[in-house]
């Protein structure tokens, strides 16, 4: 079984913990500025004629936030596949 804290870069799947807070919050607020896009896509996108779908905005940036804390560069590397086989999202 592989030890990913052993490992400088862990594989995908496994969780990148923040070597320190500043690493963490970084990585949270980049997260959170990603979601906010994202979630501003899906509210105009999908969503635009109905009053209370503005929430998918601070849903999407607090999902996207902890993901991205929690996971660090695992989670970019999978949003990065991900853009490229559905560049319309």
């Amino acid at each position: 079984m592989i030890d990913p804290s052993a490992a400088p870069d862990p594989p995908l799947g496994f969780p990148d913990p923040p070597r320190d807070r500043f690493g963490f919050w970084v990585r949270f607020l980049f997260g959170a500025l990603l979601g906010i896009i994202l979630g501003a896509c899906v509210w105009l996108r999908l969503f635009s004629g109905v009053d209370h779908a503005w929430i998918a905005v601070p849903i999407a940036a607090l999902l996207c936030a902890l993901a991205a804390a929690r996971y660090g560069d695992n989670f970019w590397v999978a949003l990065r596949g991900l853009w490229w086989w559905r560049p319309y999202l």
